[in-house]
């Protein structure tokens, strides 16, 4: 019997060694856990943080770039509008554009240091270089006009640069955006005709004309008219109507383009130039013409590719106010002063 109890009493002994050394065990498996798990937290939180400061500088970036572009929109509006009342324009003029910040970004904590608006001096060498003309002259360089609504007019070339720079706030985080500007010079005796007000064609016979047309006004066709050259007008193309309102008697209005004689069907506008509701400047204001409505497909099939027997896909042949083409303004009328 004793024997028998002191063997009960070496197992019990055992048997708490053991559970003990498996609380300890526990215990520090349970500690590795917690650390690696602290490790795991501490990596991700690390993780997270960088991509969020990286995440927040690439939106201010973006921002600022988004900042000087609207900065270089906005000379680029004034500068356009300038040349409106001088061909010339004097250094003062060019810095007050380029001097004048937009209002509501600099309320917002951004700033443009060092704009730029000038004539390219650099680039006027080369293309005086290019066409031949001595480095001692201040004449501007002929070229012919590479893309727009005036493509292949020759004109007097004077080119500009402008740049935008904008910083954030107190940071030093800048974007800076440049754009070149070619000022064209157009010489009138290219064009066939060209009126400042409304071209009207109401010929007897049929007429087919080989000139480029341009009016800054609205352009009415009727008749058999066939055109072989460019026609551009800084408003609209009216074949519905004669300007005093008469309903028009032609036939056929056409226009030769790459070989192909597409039918004027339509016109920029159904009817009218009038249109309801245009206030002065907007497209549509003209208070002594007959009233009519926006040909709403104009602008997507009158620029398209010219097929055989398919009517009003000029190919960028005939442009108007919605497709392109703008106003020429003589030197006299600069400066709001009428033709003569």
């Amino acid at each position: 019997m004793k024997l028998n109890t002191h063997t009960d009493k070496a197992a019990t002994s055992r048997r708490k060694n053991s559970a003990g050394g498996e609380r300890g065990a526990a215990l520090a498996m349970a500690m590795i856990i917690m650390v690696l798990i602290g490790v795991v937290a501490m990596t991700v939180l690390s993780v997270v943080s960088k991509e969020a400061r990286i995440s927040g500088s690439d939106l201010q970036r973006t921002q600022t770039c988004y900042v000087a572009a609207a900065k270089l929109e906005n000379m680029t509006s004034d500068f356009s509008a300038l040349f409106s009342r001088t061909t010339n324009p004097s250094t003062s003029q060019l810095n007050t554009i380029r001097d004048t910040d937009p209002a509501g970004l600099t309320a917002e904590g951004f700033s443009f240091p060092t704009p730029i608006l000038s004539l390219d001096t650099v680039r006027l060498a080369e293309l005086r270089v290019r066409a031949g003309i001595p480095t001692s002259s201040t004449a501007l360089p002929r070229t012919t006009i590479p893309s727009g609504p005036f493509t292949g007019l020759s004109a007097s070339v004077a080119p500009y640069k402008m740049s935008s720079t904008a910083q954030a706030g107190v940071t030093n985080v800048q974007c800076k955006l440049e754009r070149s500007i070619n000022n064209y010079l157009i010489p009138l005796f290219q064009f066939g005709m060209f009126s400042d007000k409304d071209i009207e064609l109401h010929p007897g016979p049929a007429f087919t004309f080989n000139g480029r047309v341009h009016a800054n006004g609205n352009i009415y066709v009727n008749g058999n008219v066939t055109f072989l050259d460019k026609v551009t007008t800084a408003n609209e193309l009216v074949r519905d109507v004669l300007r005093n309102g008469s309903v028009r008697t032609g036939s056929t209005v056409l226009m030769t383009v790459s070989g192909i004689n597409v039918n004027i069907a339509d016109g920029s506008v159904n009817n009218g130039p009038k249109l309801p509701g245009a206030a002065s400047g907007q497209r549509g204001y003209h208070p002594d013409s007959p009233d009519g409505t926006a040909n709403t497909s104009w602008e997507s099939t009158s620029v398209a590719a010219p097929v055989s027997g398919t009517p009003n896909r000029f190919g960028g042949q005939l442009l108007t106010r919605t497709t392109g083409a703008s106003q020429l303004l003589l030197p006299l009328q600069l400066g709001g002063n009428p033709t003569r």
